[in-house]
């Protein structure tokens, strides 16, 4: 996979996931829905699309993940299962369950929403669903360390976000958050290049 190909997989998931940070907002928000619905349609609507983007997912993975903890990387085994396995549909199935018992159990304070339903869709289709379609598979191509790197962007665009599209307001905090994330991420960039 290109180098190209690998920035522009990445990019798009974390843009996603920041998304996702927004959509739930506004729907939270700014509609009737309630939560539980939400949270159903969600993962839903989120399981479909991955699992059908994904498929099943490849053997290989476990075999990377074991390899990763073998040249050096350091994980607790819950961050090593995780890596390796990157059919998230399968949990997203597996909380699905969940939700409708939750739904089912506060039914009468249920609120069904048009607009709502359609952020929840958006967001556990596209934020979630090709969210992770793409972030897993920029992940064959990804060190550990960069792909626990490149995360950290994601409260940072999920903020820029919410200023541009949702009217917030710029803070002294969410500056000096930002600040010290991008701060670190770029520490971890330029220690990788002064590495080589």
């Amino acid at each position: 996979m290109s180098h190209t190909r690998v920035l522009s997989l990445t990019m798009a998931a974390m843009i996603a996931f920041a998304g996702n940070s927004l959509l739930c907002r506004l729907a939270l928000k700014d509609t009737p829905i309630d939560a539980a619905t939400f949270t159903s349609v969600r993962l839903i609507s989120g399981a479909f699309m991955l699992c059908r983007a994904l498929g099943s997912a490849p053997a290989r993975l476990w075999v990377n993940a074991g390899g990763g903890y073998c040249l050096g990387y350091l994980f607790f085994t819950r961050q090593v299962l995780a890596r390796a396995d990157p059919d998230y549909c399968g949990k997203l199935l597996r909380a699905v369950p969940f939700a409708l018992a939750l739904s089912v159990a506060t039914a009468p304070w249920a609120s069904l929403d048009v607009s709502g339903f359609v952020y929840a869709v958006l967001s556990g289709a596209l934020a979630s669903g090709v969210g992770y379609a793409n972030w897993y598979t920029a992940l064959k191509a990804l060190k550990a360390t960069e792909a626990a790197t490149v995360q950290l962007s994601v409260p940072v665009i999920a903020a820029l976000g919410g200023i541009v599209f949702l009217g917030e307001h710029v803070t002294a905090r969410l500056l000096g958050a930002s600040t010290a994330i991008l701060g670190g991420i770029a520490i971890v960039i330029l220690d990788k290049k002064q590495a080589k």
